[in-house]
């Protein structure tokens, strides 16, 4: 994995451990909003949220394939992060 953010399309599956979490939760290296991750301490892979200020990683591990509760937990994650101010559109 290169130690760039990634900006362009989606890649394969990203793998993500004790070894290089750290590169996740500092913001050296950023992934898209949906990228499909894999944690070593999990059995599917899941799909990235982002990190919150704390650096906590938030990730969607629902694996029915509900797009709608995604695009929720999304909202949800932004809304809480400041990044939305106003979740409704009028």
């Amino acid at each position: 994995m290169r130690n760039s953010k990634n900006t362009g399309s989606f890649t394969s599956t990203i793998y993500i451990d004790d070894k290089n979490i750290d590169k996740f939760t500092s913001g050296q290296t950023e992934l898209r909003v949906g990228q499909w991750v894999k944690f070593a301490w999990t059995t599917y892979r899941s799909r990235w949220i982002g990190v919150s200020h704390g650096g906590v990683i938030h990730a969607y591990h629902d694996h029915a394939g509900n797009g709608e509760n995604f695009a929720r937990r999304v909202q949800a994650y932004k809304m809480v992060s400041g990044l939305v101010t106003n979740p409704r559109k009028r």
